[in-house]
């Protein structure tokens, strides 16, 4: 890191520049003396501790004069000789502790010493104000935070042989394992970052610093010792050789230690087994129901557009928290209230006697970008403010969940939506001709000017379609109306379509094959007819408002609502963090035959709330909150309640029970969907919401000696987790009730968002060689057998300068100490078989064993110089063996068998090493039951070898706009030559592109979508060719001849017309398949392209220059920042970026090419403007942390190797 840094520092503090800067670079610091005033001597520290890391920072040491009087050494001297507390290191631990070649004895220096031991304490003070003064400079300056300091350790030689045998350091052992002491001892090896040597006596002698492998900006130095001096060195970047001389030389060393790797506490997950109470506590669960476990319905996102301006989930909360309702009176532009309603509440035919409803502003319901959902105008003038707020609101929905446009088209997403129809008239837009076709003739709008968007526009048929249909959703999409119920009916059918049923749970009976789900639910007060068909038998309370569980509940009032969830099935730890809640539970019943139609039932309602409880398998105590139906009628309330007791006794604790319809209304069809957003609410914050308009209790409520509570202010529950469940009754009498569970995620009772990863059996990470998990500390892969060890201490000591965050399976080094490890090959009981794109993915070979546990295959490239490859057992396509991403390499990570590869594979990739056509290549797989290898190696030419492979006619098809995204196969006129034909539609306009074989991992495709001029380079065959197409003009139903010629991966695409004549289009090749672009800040986020290293193929730089635009763009460091990622072939759906954002280089893994909808970056830092930097990036790194990194090269070298073709970044 640069020095620059400290000149601010410095100045802040009122630091001089130092002197010496320019001077040699064995400059000798000075420790204050302790005659000078005390201000001044702070000052002198201050300067000292700049200094120290300046030097530090320029060659990795520095060394300071102490000023150390006789008394205060020789007393030092007398207290090592007999310091009681001797200790006897691990053999395996010497090198990290007394660097090489060293034999002597050492002590451990405790805190509170004897009061005899003052001088060594004075000497250990020493080291502990040079740490205090190091620690607010190393997080800037030499890039880690530091966490304090080890116990001080006194060296001191032998006395004799015989002492040198009694201390002789013993070997590890098992015992030591099990106790934690490997464990101890790699975490600090991890996080040592500064040695500090405090040399006490000696005779003179000599200090080896050795750089660390591979570290070229560190030399080897040799410093000569003496006594009085203060060393200090990165030994994270330096091992050393302690050589004194003399007869008792003594020395005291501490180490200042790191808080340890922030991408370890920023990606690190905890894995707790089966055991839930313990992942719990880990949470800061500790009064609550713990955290379900298993593949469970999570609740990944919701939102709610309510009336009282309640637009989004806070507003909905805030007004329901503070016990206020939405009802105004009916607004004219609904419908005119003296018209169709009677005064003061007089019960008139052919009028309704409500005058007030829960409804949304005009401006909520009538404003619409139908530009922006792609509807005309003339069609959104039919489509009705129910479809309107479905679009808009199911959209909001869909962003909160995380999808983009692009990103839902083609996704088997689900749409779920419970709609009982508009109350929109339109049969009011059908107006009658002035000068009708047939006047004499009754014909059914043959008279009238009516449009064929009209139905549509207003039936709920469309509704849940619409959405799917303009967003592109490939799920079920399913409209349901169950009256009141029917948003939570959906919320049902939603769980039984997506989850996989365990223990006693009841078997789907649905399965549409989405991957997740949205529910909504909706409903509209938009016509007079509905309120007077329901004032005629009394079923609206004349006040206009729900007073439920009151005396005064004589019947409902309505209101407008949307209300929609976004359900995800998972068993991922990562998604039972981020959830909003975890549906446990969810049933649907009917009614049956009761009193009437309408009329509720007690013991159907008693039973679908029990068995929602039994499909959440949680027992009446452990059920928190109720939120009910509570419709606020005489009839309702009572029975609902009494149907709750029935089933929610014995308890201990208080039901809290609330309604959402005191606050909106019953918003009807939505009803049950508002429920569980307020069910979500209450639980994620530990907290019952207040009844509203509750007096005095409804005494036909069966509540005597049932502890409930029916409260009119918000109530704590106390508890850092809850469960609570949702009721919902239609009035045809159809039931439907789900229960979740949440921890608390605000206020007093909030649990942790992450869990306490020391109360962890183990911690995991993701490897950035293989991209398996790892164990933290040892980088021990994370198998079955693994997993199984709870309580995992570290049980792996890997060679001295060797990395711990690369599985032992990327790492190619010794091991001082390891248990023994199981990872040889074994024999398979099945016959492997490979399977792959030579053969179209129709053919399996069976592979030789060659060794134990070791298998191979030879593949011959085909015409296009690569090949995809997957093996499977006894040719069973369910006993996959395959890599956990597509296009690995050797390096990824293997699993399997199993049936959940979803078209994973390995490629050998011969353009990246100029291989032609028909090279034969071996592969290598060596199976172990957990730990799995492949490798393969270029063999030469298959005909030198004498190899032939059963011949396979390889086919090309055409897709595009006019195969309807289906295949149209190509004819194979001559060898590596392929023809297809078609015609342009109407439009004049055609899309398209190829496939190898209908594989749509291997498309022929153009670099830029929509290309058009024949500059644009032809790419592929690879998976990234989503949405890109050649376009194509010309006059309808003119007919088109596509060619392709393939000859050792060139490609050449060319489409004739008897009109326009040729174009052509063709590829580039090697590493020039593909072009990379910088995507930064300092261009205004304009694509600059990167050029391939001549000299390292794979390896593509940029140049570019830090701007001083704004003075925004100041960090508060005082410098100034850039940010970029990478793109392939200037398309921003193609990105290379860091797993997090404002990355340091070689920080986190590289991720990519793919979407990026973060806009993850790395960042640049500099502490002055116009500095000129280098960007590179490396796709043959194996480590994909040192994919991206950049530097700071010197004039000279940008302009030797700036070339005639290597961009410079400017603005």
């Amino acid at each position: 890191m640069s020095s620059d840094w400290l000149f601010g520092f410095k100045q802040y503090h009122n630091v001089p520049a130092p002197s010496w800067l320019n001077m040699a670079m064995q400059q000798i610091l000075s420790w204050p003396r302790e005659d000078v005033e005390t201000s001044e001597q702070v000052q002198q520290l201050n300067e000292l501790a700049c200094n120290a890391v300046d030097l530090i920072v320029e060659q990795g040491w520095s060394l300071i004069d102490m000023h150390e009087d006789e008394l205060l050494r020789d007393t030092a001297i007398s207290e090592a000789r007999s310091l009681p507390s001797h200790t006897s290191l691990r053999a395996e631990f010497l090198s990290d502790y007394l660097g090489q070649e060293c034999n002597s004895k050492v002590g451990i220096l405790e805190d509170r010493g004897p009061e005899t031991s003052w001088a060594l304490q004075e000497v250990d003070a020493e080291l502990t104000s040079l740490c205090k003064l190091l620690a607010p400079i190393t997080p800037e300056a030499l890039g880690f935070t530091c966490a304090g300091r080890r116990k001080g350790m006194v060296w001191t030689p032998f006395r004799d042989p015989e002492e040198a045998e009694r201390l002789q350091p013993r070997e590890l052992s098992d015992e030591d394992v099990d106790a934690g002491v490997l464990q101890s001892h790699l975490q600090f090896i991890q996080k040592r970052r500064l040695c500090l040597m405090r040399f006490i006596s000696n005779d003179g002698g000599v200090l080896e610093l050795s750089p660390r492998p591979g570290n070229r900006s560190r030399q080897a130095t040799q410093i000569p010792l003496s006594e009085g001096k203060l060393l200090v060195f990165r030994c994270d970047e330096f091992g050393f050789n302690y050589k004194p001389q003399g007869q008792e030389p003594v020395a005291l060393t501490t180490w200042i230690v790191d808080t340890g790797s922030k991408v370890v506490q920023q990606l690190a997950t905890g894995y707790f087994g089966v055991d839930s109470m313990q992942h719990s506590e880990a949470l800061g669960i500790l009064v609550g129901p713990p955290m379900p476990t298993g593949y469970r319905m999570h609740v990944m996102a919701m939102h709610a557009h309510l009336p009282g301006a309640a637009l989004n989930l806070d507003s909905v909360e805030c007004m329901l928290t503070s016990g206020t309702d939405g009802f105004v009176q009916i607004p004219a532009t609904r419908f005119d209230i003296d018209i169709y309603c009677s005064i003061d509440g007089e019960k008139v035919p052919g009028l309704s006697y409500v005058r007030h409803g829960a409804m949304m502003s005009d401006e909520e319901i009538i404003h619409f970008d139908n530009a922006f959902f792609g509807i005309r105008e003339e069609e959104v003038m039919t489509i009705s403010p129910n479809q309107r707020m479905i679009l808009e609101d199911g959209y909001m929905l869909l962003r909160k969940s995380g999808f983009t446009k692009t990103s839902l088209n083609g996704r088997q997403t689900a749409a779920f939506l419970g709609d009982t129809g508009t109350d929109w008239d339109f049969t009011a837009q059908i107006k009658r001709l002035d000068n009708p076709q047939n006047p004499t003739k009754a014909t059914a709008f043959g008279n009238c000017e009516a449009s064929h968007w009209t139905y549509a526009g207003v039936s709920k048929i469309v509704s849940a379609g619409r959405l799917s249909h303009i967003m592109g959703l490939r799920g079920g999409s399913t409209n349901i109306d169950t009256a009141c119920s029917a948003s939570l009916v959906g919320v049902t059918t939603a769980v039984q379509a997506l989850r996989k049923a365990t223990g006693g749970q009841i078997k789907s009976v649905v399965n549409n094959h989405g991957v997740d789900a949205i529910c909504m639910g909706v409903n509209m007060l938009l016509s007079p007819w509905t309120f007077i068909g329901l004032c005629g038998p009394s079923m609206l309370a004349v006040k206009g408002r729900c007073f439920t569980f009151d005396v005064s509940a004589e019947g409902y009032a309505r209101g407008d609502g949307f209300g929609g969830v976004y359900i995800k099935p998972s068993d991922s730890d990562e998604d039972y963090l981020s959830q909003l809640c975890c549906l446990m539970g969810t049933y649907v019943n009917q009614d049956g035959r009761s009193a009437t139609l309408t009329a509720p039932n007690g013991m159907a309602q008693q039973a679908c709330i029990r068995e929602s409880m039994r499909e959440a398998m949680v027992t009446a105590s452990q059920i928190t909150i109720a939120e009910c139906h509570g419709t606020g009628t005489a009839l309702g309330d009572p029975i609902e309640v009494g149907a709750l007791r029935g089933v929610m006794e014995p308890r201990e604790t208080p039901l809290l029970t609330t309604s959402a319809k005191s606050n909106i209304g019953h918003t009807e069809a939505c009803a049950g969907m508002i429920g569980l957003i307020k069910c979500v609410s209450m639980v994620a914050s530990s907290q019952a919401h207040p009844n509203c308009h509750l007096y005095n209790l409804n005494p036909h409520l069966d509540v005597d000696g049932f502890p409930s509570n029916f409260d009119t202010e918000v109530i704590d529950t106390r508890l850092n987790s809850n469960y609570a469940g949702v009721s919902s009754f239609g009035f045809s009498g159809t039931n439907a009730r789900a229960d979740v569970w949440s921890q608390c995620k605000s206020g007093p009772r909030k649990a942790n968002t992450k869990p306490d990863l020391s109360k962890a059996d183990q911690v995991h990470i993701r490897c950035p060689v293989t991209l398996g998990m790892i164990e933290v500390t040892t980088g021990e892969p994370v198998t079955k057998s693994f997993r199984k060890k709870k309580g995992y201490k570290a049980d792996v000591l890997r060679d001295e300068w060797a990395p711990y965050d690369i599985s032992s399976q990327a790492y190619s080094g010794g091991f001082r100490y390891r248990r023994s490890s199981s990872d040889e090959p074994e024999d398979l009981d099945e016959e492997p078989y490979i399977l792959g794109s030579w053969s179209g993915w129709t053919r399996m070979e069976v592979m030789q064993r060659r060794e134990k546990g070791v298998y191979v295959a030879p593949v011959i490239l085909g015409e296009v110089c690569y090949e995809m490859f997957r093996i499977c057992l006894e040719e069973d396509l369910s006993m996959e063996i395959y890599p956990i991403i597509k296009d690995a390499s050797s390096k990824i990570w293997i699993e399997g068998p199993d049936w959940k590869g979803g078209g994973r594979y390995w490629i050998i990739d011969g353009r990246d090493c100029d291989a032609l056509a028909g090279a034969l290549y071996e592969v290598e797989f060596r199976w172990h039951q957990e730990v799995k290898s492949i490798s393969w190696r270029h063999m030469g030419a298959s005909l030198d070898a004498g190899l032939e492979m059963p011949a396979f006619e390889h086919s090309y098809m055409l897709t595009g706009t006019f195969t309807a995204g289906h295949f149209q196969e190509m004819m194979q006129i001559q060898s590596g030559m392929w023809q297809g034909s078609f015609r342009l539609g109407v439009t004049g306009e055609e899309e398209f592109q190829i496939s190898r074989d209908g594989d749509i991992n291997q498309l022929i495709y153009p670099a830029q979508s929509g290309a058009v001029r024949t500059t644009v380079p032809v790419r592929g065959p690879d998976s990234l060719g989503c949405k890109k197409y050649w376009l194509i003009r010309g006059m309808p139903s003119e007919e088109l001849t596509v060619t392709l010629e393939v000859v050792d991966g060139h490609l050449r695409v060319t489409v004739a017309s008897d009109i326009r004549g040729d174009k052509v289009w063709e590829s580039e090749d090697g590493w020039d398949r593909h072009s990379y672009y910088v995507y930064g800040s300092w261009t205004n986020w304009v694509p600059v392209q990167m050029i391939m290293d001549p000299s390292e193929p794979g390896v593509f730089k940029a140049f570019g220059k830090v701007q001083c635009l704004y003075p925004s763009m100041k960090t508060h460091r005082g410098g100034h920042v850039e940010r970029f990622y990478i793109i392939v072939d200037e398309d921003t759906n193609l990105a290379y970026y860091p797993q997090l954002s404002c990355a340091r280089q070689h920080e986190y893994i590289v991720e990519g090419p793919g979407p990026n909808p973060s806009a993850l970056c790395w960042q640049i830092y500099c502490p002055t403007p116009d500095s000129r930097f280098e960007i590179i990036f490396d796709l043959t790194a194996e480590d994909r942390r040192q994919r991206v990194s950049w530097g700071w090269p010197i004039r000279g070298q940008i302009e030797a190797l700036q070339g005639p073709g290597l961009p410079q970044i400017e603005n």
